[in-house]
């Protein structure tokens, strides 16, 4: 399956909180992350459709996040979709 275009998006918090809680939440799903406060790589697994592989780049208030690989039934429209509808969420929980 062909990578997902790039998904920005911006938060209030800075790049280290935002990077701890996105750690966080990718480790409380059984998921995997590897790299710096900067940039790195992530692979997540989606219960009844596979994994979900990507990397992310994040500076200040901004983080872009790219989907290399994801399961042929979960569309790049519904990836994006999801981590509009939940990153916020962990911005919420830091307040």
């Amino acid at each position: 399956m062909a990578p997902c275009k790039p998904i920005h998006l911006t938060f209030s918090m800075e790049a280290d909180a935002l990077h701890s809680k996105i750690c966080q939440l990718i480790k409380k799903n059984r998921g995997e992350i590897t790299g710096s406060k900067e940039e790195g790589t992530f692979i997540v697994p989606v219960p009844g459709f596979g994994k979900v592989a990507g990397r992310y780049a994040l500076n200040h208030q901004a983080a872009i996040l790219t989907i290399t690989k994801h399961p042929l039934l979960l569309s790049c429209r519904m990836i994006e979709s999801f981590f509009r509808k939940s990153l916020p969420k962990l911005e919420a929980e830091a307040v």
